[in-house]
């Protein structure tokens, strides 16, 4: 679960498919017995990711920018806020899940925090 080598987006898709996956299979109690997501491992986890998030975000619309700006002058604004969207939804789901299986892990941003990340790095679309 080396959160270093892949973008912020991947690690927490990823976190999440496989906590819904083991909460189907072994239950919210069980969770943070299973290998690779006992509570410490999901907070070196959320710590290395969501380290320097803003900057992430940044690079990321940056990439959309760079990808999409020049094919279509309206498509970045069209894109972006269904980008926005997915993650804040993705983030609010994880945080639902932390909540329900290990009670003693915070994540770093509240889900409010990284909603506000999102919408200050948002007003550079134009």
């Amino acid at each position: 679960m080396s959160a270093l080598c892949r973008p912020c987006a991947d690690v927490l898709s990823a976190v999440l498919q496989h906590v819904e996956q083991l909460l189907r299979e072994v239950g919210a109690e069980e969770v943070p017995f299973q290998l690779h997501y006992q509570a410490t491992d999901l907070r070196v986890l959320l710590q290395s990711t969501m380290h320097h998030v803003e900057k992430k975000v940044h690079s990321m619309l940056a990439r959309v920018q760079k990808h999409m700006g020049n094919t279509s002058p309206g498509l970045v604004a069209e894109v972006w806020p269904n980008i926005q969207s997915c993650l804040q939804t993705q983030y609010e789901r994880l945080a639902e899940q932390i909540k329900t299986c290990y009670a003693t892990v915070q994540l770093p941003v509240s889900p409010t925090q990284f909603k506000s990340i999102l919408t200050s790095v948002s007003t550079s679309v134009s």
